[in-house]
């Protein structure tokens, strides 16, 4: 399968609803294939009689006639004038409408002629983050500008600046004048020494 093709959407115990099981297996194939065919095509479950002949190539018309047939009167699919119908609440769980697929078709195509344009500008630069390739319409550019919000600033805490703690003077203690000089109270007091053979005077 080449890549990027549609999908189609089945429904795992499909085979062993009760409708479907009372058809049988040639009609599960047809109703299968169908189901791909009117996805690939965008018929929104519509299955003209004209386009029989674009699915199950390998039963012949008749057949799947009688099959569709089969399950529109089990109530797996709806007869319409131009053939059958998946009902639409049953292709809608499972699908996207046309409507809706052209929508998100024209707002991608849409997003990728902005980049171009804002390429030729030369704002490249304000949305390279915006691929050309960007199918899906998960971004938004707008005169060159990316509709993704950019971080705000880290802001930096604020430190105080550091001060050095001033010196405080520690007073000295006082001190007591000195003394006078040349007075008797600084004159240091010698006692007289005796001579040697006399005694001390009485009077």
């Amino acid at each position: 399968m080449a890549a990027g093709g549609l999908y189609a959407r089945f429904d795992c115990g499909m085979p062993r609803d009760p409708k479907m099981s009372q058809a049988g297996a040639l009609a599960r194939l047809i109703y299968m294939e169908a189901v791909m065919y009117s996805k690939e095509n965008m018929t929104d479950g519509l299955i003209e009689r004209v386009a029989l002949a674009h699915f199950t190539v390998d039963v012949d018309q008749k057949t799947k006639m009688k099959e569709l047939n089969r399950l529109a009167k089990l109530g797996a699919l709806e007869k319409v004038e131009l053939g059958w119908r998946i009902p639409e609440e049953v292709w809608r769980r499972w699908n996207p409408l046309k409507v809706e697929v052209d929508a998100k078709r024209a707002a991608a195509a849409e997003k990728k002629a902005q980049y171009r344009a804002a390429k030729k500008a030369g704002t490249t630069e304000s949305v390279h983050d915006v691929s050309p390739s960007d199918t899906l319409g998960t971004r938004q550019v707008v005169q060159g500008l990316s509709s993704t919000p950019e971080p705000e600033p880290k802001t930096e805490p604020k430190t105080e600046p550091k001060t050095e703690p001033v010196p405080v003077p520690v007073p000295e203690p006082e001190r007591s004048p000195p003394p006078p000089r040349n007075s008797r109270w600084s004159r240091p007091h010698h006692p007289r020494r005796r001579r040697r053979g006399t005694s001390p005077s009485t009077g």
